[in-house]
């Protein structure tokens, strides 16, 4: 209400209606997401949720070109906008729709925010997994030094996975630049491939691994996506 005299809004008022806007936009972040099923996928339904043995979650524009050529041997294949204020609902929709006996993730980060005693290697895929997963896949990896965190959804998928007790695993890909070149393309495509395989996905072995094939379909689906944050989920 404003002041008659001076037309002022009193301190007190102004506040609370900061903080209803402030809820409104944190309900916008906490709605859980909607999954809209194909006929294929509703018929694979048991008790609402989708039954599978990995689910892979491809988290970076590299990641899903190399997904692309198994695209055929997934029973389901789908592309969402994953802003990151929304990565804990979204990862919770998650979870609780598709019931996967082992995830994947495969992400990636800056080289300027990886920290250790020394710079990584030129080529540098680092694993973070649940403790439910340690020990389960003898994927020969080292494990994402101490000090460096990953963040958005591949956080989010992580600590519920630690939290229910489920196996997770996630491939951090450490890139230089702002595009990876030809021999980071072709390292991170062999480290992808013996992961998901170890994990229980023969055909894997179709993943793209020709280095200027991949470089092309990255520029394709960069483009395409127009930068915005993104995920692919292969069941």
């Amino acid at each position: 209400m404003e002041d008659p005299l001076t037309g002022d809004v009193p301190a007190s008022v102004a506040r609370e209606e900061e903080e209803e806007a402030a809820l409104d936009v944190a309900q916008t972040y906490s709605d859980p997401p909607a999954l809209l099923w194909t006929p294929q996928g509703e018929e694979s339904l048991r008790d609402g949720q989708l039954h599978c043995h990995l689910l892979v979650v491809a988290l970076s524009t590299v990641a899903s070109a190399l997904m692309q050529p198994l695209l055929d041997s997934c029973q389901l294949a789908a592309e969402v906008k994953r802003p990151a204020k929304r990565a804990v609902a979204w990862a919770r929709s998650l979870l609780q729709h598709i019931a996967a006996q082992r995830i994947v993730l495969l992400t990636s980060m800056p080289a300027v925010e990886f920290h250790a005693a020394g710079r990584p290697a030129q080529h540098a895929q680092f694993v973070l997994e649940t403790a439910a997963a340690h020990g389960t896949i003898a994927h020969g990896l080292p494990y994402l030094p101490s000090g460096n965190l990953v963040a958005g959804l591949p956080a989010a998928i992580l600590s519920l996975c630690q939290i229910r007790e489920q196996p997770a695993i996630a491939l951090v890909d450490v890139q230089e630049g702002s595009a990876p070149d030809l021999q980071s393309l072709h390292s991170l495509a062999s480290s992808a491939q013996a992961l998901l395989q170890k994990a229980g996905w023969q055909e894997a072995d179709l993943m793209a691994k020709e280095p200027t094939k991949l470089a092309a379909t990255c520029r394709t689906l960069d483009k395409a996506s127009q930068r915005e944050s993104r995920a692919a989920l292969f069941v």
